[in-house]
């Protein structure tokens, strides 16, 4: 498929629109069946659908309907290759592509899938989020043909006069609900798939949304391509103008075919749709079984379905010419010549060679943090401007309350105390540092989806992300506690001590490097925490739990001879243990004088036995690094479906 000069005259987009009707997908299901297990002793077998036959052709938009839990969404994702046998999970039927079995990967490969919610990088407007895809998408066409692709989307999904606006989300307004559902579906079109799956495409749009949203999928399904939707409760004029419709309950098929054929079904088996009234809503709320309360008919009409009577019109629609239609639309497909089918112009389907493959993990990563850098540097509340000022009025004000401590003393008595009001500030910079650096959590949670959703179409992997996200969060994580660290130091008077062997120079100089190692250590405690649960609040609860864990762990609070055995270990986990040694020892450098007292005497009162700043280091960095690791191991393999639902 072409993606450049093509689209530059009606009549050659007349050509590629019979071509994608010529040579499209015609997409056949046999025996879909779908059954959980459930339980470990006891086992519980719960059937989501059984023996689903279902077709769908290119010009054509196909809606799945039915009550809640009829299978609907279960059978979308089935059909397009999101779910496979695994375990407890077990699907039964053949799936088919212009005739030729296929397997999951080759049927997401041929098809883009919409999600009912769009989730987005709030701060890009349409056209970046549009040609960032793009890149992602199409790197192996040219910036001119990748412009051009985007603004035939935009030109035919409507979305010119907001191609400059920021998309937004729940809390920052931007778009509309209708706006936001055609940039997401604007996504999957830049791959230009010939089959097209679209989950709940008007849920929660009002009806004038609503409408407008199916008018364009019929607009793209008549340029050749084959649509398939799942869709709740649609108003009578939308469910008019679907090409055909599954009707689905209880996991069964009730009824196959167009909307005049289905009212024909049901008026055939004394199912009346009254006069004047919206058929689909008929449908949907006769399909509820009597055991749940029917509410337009429980005072004027007698003709409950029972589970019973579920069972026997899902018979008769077996034995019924709608039916033999069905499966005599899947032998043509499996019987005739069709052409194959084509995948979507998606890099890893096409690129071949040493040389693309071993730039592809750079390409992403550029593309990843652009779009990362971007989004971040226009929030205010995370901007690298308000950090700044947050940090800085924080280190003025902190550092007014431990200005320039005095050092010394007129006695050991003195000294002491000096000590410990020197290692309460050096503690301060510590702990602040490492709850600032905790403010990453909400945005590694909210990316993950977006992660989830691109990882699950083979844009890019774990690596790519965790790598990219955090150059991209660099700039704002790392250089504003600068501001605080540099302030604090000579506002505390920190290096006021000189020695003969560590100038106050030296000091300054690795103090900041303990200080960015304990920022690193953090966001990667960020990662691992954030890869543990789905949930930002959850997530905000357990990070204080570690965090306030490792600080009384780490030797200030208790000596680290006292620490109980049963916890003990956990001080050798613990960045916080070795950040503190560190400063210590950079405050306090070994086999000095400090007044009346040597620095020797003075880490022996701290329980400090370690005598390398070095080795401090290089552990906070290990730490960072295990951490991130980690976080890359469950990342990569636990909650991946998270946001595929």
């Amino acid at each position: 498929m072409m993606v450049s000069g093509e689209y530059e005259s009606k009549t050659q987009r007349n050509s590629i629109f019979q071509e994608k009707l010529n040579n499209g997908i015609y997409l056949g299901a046999k025996n879909i069946s779908y059954t959980i297990r459930n339980g470990i002793y006891v086992q519980k077998i719960t059937h989501i659908l059984n023996d689903i036959n279902f077709v769908a052709e290119p010009g054509k938009v196909v809606a799945i309907l039915g009550p809640s839990g009829s299978g609907k969404t279960s059978l979308l994702n089935i059909l397009a290759g999101r779910i496979k046998s695994k375990g407890q999970r077990l699907i039964g039927g053949q799936i088919y592509i212009n005739g030729k079995k296929v397997t999951n990967s080759e049927l997401r490969s041929c098809s883009n899938f919409v999600m009912q919610n769009e989730v987005m990088l709030p701060y890009l407007t349409v056209q970046e989020t549009l040609n960032l895809s793009a890149q992602l998408r199409l790197p192996n066409c040219t910036a001119h043909e990748r412009h051009e692709r985007i603004n035939l989307i935009i030109s035919d999904l409507g979305l010119s006069h907001c191609r400059n606006k920021i998309v937004g989300d729940n809390e920052i307004k931007s778009l509309s609900g209708g706006e936001r559902r055609r940039v997401a579906l604007a996504i999957e079109l830049i791959s230009d798939p010939y089959l097209l799956f679209i989950d709940e495409p008007t849920s929660g749009l009002d009806a004038f949304l609503s409408l407008q949203i199916l008018q364009l999928l019929l607009k793209l399904a008549k340029s050749g391509r084959t649509i398939v939707c799942s869709v709740h409760q649609p108003r009578s004029q939308i469910f008019q103008s679907f090409n055909e419709i599954l009707l689905l309950s209880k996991g069964e098929s009730i009824f196959y075919g167009s909307v005049k054929d289905c009212i024909d079904f049901f008026e055939i088996n004394n199912y009346t749709v009254p006069q004047n009234y919206n058929p689909s809503d008929y449908f949907l709320d006769l399909l509820v079984p009597k055991s749940t309360v029917n509410r337009h008919f429980s005072n004027t009409r007698n003709d409950f379905i029972t589970y019973e009577n579920l069972r026997i019109l899902s018979k008769k629609f077996s034995s019924s010419e709608y039916s033999n239609k069905v499966l005599s639309n899947i032998d043509w497909q499996i019987n005739s010549q069709l052409q194959p089918w084509k995948p979507a112009l998606i890099f890893n389907k096409h690129t071949k060679g040493f040389f693309n493959n071993l730039l592809r993990p750079f390409y992403v990563l550029s593309i990843i943090f652009k779009r990362t850098f971007i989004n971040h540097s226009r929030n205010f509340l995370g901007s690298f401007t308000l950090n700044s000022c947050i940090n800085i009025i924080t280190a003025l004000i902190v550092g007014g309350i431990f200005f320039q401590l005095p050092v010394y003393g007129d006695s050991s008595i003195h000294a002491i105390t000096n000590v410990y009001n020197i290692v309460g500030a050096l503690f301060f910079i510590l702990s602040f540092s490492s709850f600032n650096s905790l403010m990453c959590l909400e945005s590694i949670s909210k990316y993950r989806i977006i992660f989830n959703r691109e990882r699950a179409n083979g844009l890019y992997g774990t690596m790519e992300f965790m790598i990219a996200k955090e150059l991209g969060d660099f700039i704002f994580y790392f250089i504003p506690p600068l501001f605080f660290s540099v302030i604090y130091f000579f506002m505390t008077g920190a290096g006021n001590v000189s020695y003969n062997n560590w100038t106050m120079v030296q000091q300054f100089f690795v103090y900041q490097v303990i200080v960015q190692c304990i920022i690193w250590a953090s966001i990667g405690i960020s990662y691992f925490i954030s890869s543990l649960t789905t949930s930002l609040e959850l997530a905000q609860g357990i990070a204080p739990i570690i965090m306030v864990l490792m600080m009384v762990v780490s030797g200030f609070y208790l000596t680290t001879n006292r620490i109980s055995v049963w916890i003990s270990w956990f001080q050798y986990l613990s960045f916080v243990k070795f950040g503190y040694v560190a400063l210590l020892l950079n405050s306090f450098p070994p086999n000095n004088q400090w007044g009346p007292l040597t620095t020797n005497e003075i880490l022996y009162q701290l329980s400090i036995s370690d005598t390398s700043i070095g080795t401090n280091i290089g552990i906070i960095i290990g730490l960072g690094f295990a951490y991130r690791f980690l976080a890359f191991i469950i990342f990569s393999n636990i909650y991946k479906s998270v946001g595929l639902e």
